[in-house]
């Protein structure tokens, strides 16, 4: 059966993603230093100097690499926004080394993403139905509802909808365990680079089994709509 995946955030071609997420450099064996107002980069397993683009275009094949270890060429996919900051012209190219039935969700970092050919879809935000029929680890059809952004309420929340966001590069990953709320970065720098559907639900599953659906420490639910597995 094919599968069905999501992320967010790749940012290929940014240059100043290295800064931000340091992890970024981890998986491609580099470290950076600033010298007199110039990032320098140096390759670990040699210790030698590499330039500025040397350092993205490892993290672009990097990412590459990665999501097609993952996705087959048959599985759906969705990026919830900032895939690339690349031009148009090189935005399609790394478009097409990536394997999956692939649709956007737009972030604020998408003109040359929305402006290419191929995705399946192509929203500022989007609602999922997913049947038990089709995703038999289900209990009851579940409600993905997909924004780059993150929400305190959305489309059905309080009838047990899950929301999953990127832009925050796994900055609220704690907020997010500790909140009661059905919310999920799916961002390439939080706790996975890319997410199965089936992961997501074992996410919640366990977050329930933890007793985090319980408001204020209290012995009430937060919800009885929370009061089940997904």
């Amino acid at each position: 059966m094919n599968k069905l995946y999501f992320t967010s955030d790749t940012h290929f071609g940014h240059k100043n993603i290295l800064h931000y997420t340091p992890k970024r450099c981890l998986d491609i064996n580099v470290k950076y230093n600033k010298i007199e107002d110039k990032w320098v980069y140096t390759d670990l397993s040699t210790n030698t100097e590499i330039s500025e683009d040397e350092a993205i275009k490892r993290m672009d094949c990097f990412i590459i690499d990665k999501w097609n270890s993952i996705i087959d060429k048959k599985d759906e996919v969705y990026i919830l926004g900032d895939f690339s900051f690349y031009g148009v012209e090189e935005t399609q190219k790394i478009f097409h080394k990536l394997r999956g039935k692939k649709h956007l969700i737009k972030g604020n970092h998408d003109s040359s993403g929305e402006s290419i050919n191929g995705w399946v879809t192509c929203k500022q935000m989007n609602l999922l139905n997913c049947k038990k029929s089709r995703f038999n680890f289900l209990n009851e059809t579940k409600r993905l509802f997909l924004c780059h952004f993150p929400m305190l309420s959305w489309w059905a929340s309080e009838n047990g909808s899950i929301m999953l966001h990127g832009h925050c590069h796994g900055r609220i990953d704690e907020i997010n365990e500790n909140s009661p709320d059905l919310r999920l970065d799916v961002g390439w720098d939080g706790q996975k680079n890319i997410w199965s559907f089936e992961e997501i639900i074992e996410y919640f599953n366990k977050k329930l089994e933890k007793n985090l659906y319980y408001e204020n420490n209290s012995n009430e639910r937060f919800s009885w709509r929370f009061n089940r597995k997904c």
